[in-house]
């Protein structure tokens, strides 16, 4: 029997068997606990419409020792586009609110891999192409909480998000040396410290244009330290994108509260 063959016997056993769960125990929705429709929808529709799109776009400055430095005098959140290319361009297509937070929370910690497609496939025709072909890169997970996780939400969203971004497929171009603290409760200043040396290149990067992917957004010290990186490595990054970003001020649980109120819509 041929590979293709193969693979088509397979996919129709594998639509059996989901049919046959979807009889024996209906899925639920992950946020309202409503009929989700499939096993793999995860989600019924009436929430999937709340997750409202709001594309955003704001720059964010580079640490000190960054080749070239960051205009420190366009830090603002609301500034205009920057004089100085070293400030990170970063896109979101959504505001960190119900009931996004509760399926990212899926994700990461229930292991609900296929919400990384649904996620990405509202979010990517807000977030728009990128001229040149990038190479998407997701920002990685230190091993350990990799391997403690089994796979880096990141990775699985910008596999989803490659297509309609006009980029090219993500490649696993940074690592990450220090398994930092969990950042949920920590302002700039102490993300910014707690993120100092934790990436860098595995290879000379030789001039790539990259385009770094991240779930969430806070201060984004995460995204700055990330580009920070690439950018000794000998990459260019032309930007960054994710999912959404909570509103100034907020870390934690109140990133869910209310919208941002600080970043220019486009």
């Amino acid at each position: 029997m041929s590979r293709p063959q193969t693979e088509r016997r397979w996919a129709r056993t594998a639509s059996w068997f989901n049919s046959w769960v979807d009889v024996i125990a209906p899925p639920v929705c992950v946020v309202c606990g409503d009929p989700a429709g499939t096993a793999l929808a995860l989600v019924c529709r009436r929430c999937l419409t709340r997750v409202r799109a709001r594309r955003r776009r704001t720059w964010i400055p580079l640490p000190w020792n960054t080749p070239g430095g960051p205009d420190l005098t366009h830090e603002g959140e609301n500034s205009p586009r920057p004089r100085h290319p070293r400030m990170l361009e970063v896109h979101t297509a959504h505001d960190y609110e119900p009931p996004l937070g509760e399926l990212l929370r899926g994700l990461k910690y229930d292991g609900m891999h296929h919400l990384a497609e649904i996620l990405a496939r509202r979010a990517a025709p807000v977030l728009g192409a990128w001229p040149g072909r990038p190479r998407l890169v997701p920002i990685p997970l230190h091993p350990a909480r990799f391997k403690a996780r089994g796979f880096n939400q990141a990775e699985l969203l910008a596999r989803h998000l490659a297509a309609t971004l006009e980029a090219a497929p993500p490649m696993a171009l940074l690592e990450r040396r220090h398994d930092t603290p969990s950042q949920t409760r920590l302002d700039r200043n102490q993300r910014q410290s707690n993120l100092q040396g934790a990436f860098r290149a595995q290879r000379r990067l030789d001039g790539q244009k990259l385009l770094l992917v991240d779930d969430v957004i806070t201060t984004g010290s995460t995204l700055a330290a990330a580009a920070a990186a690439a950018l000794e490595g000998g990459g260019v990054v032309v930007g960054a994108v994710a999912l959404a970003r909570t509103p100034a001020g907020c870390h934690g649980s109140c990133a869910q509260s209310a919208p941002a109120q600080w970043a220019r819509p486009i």
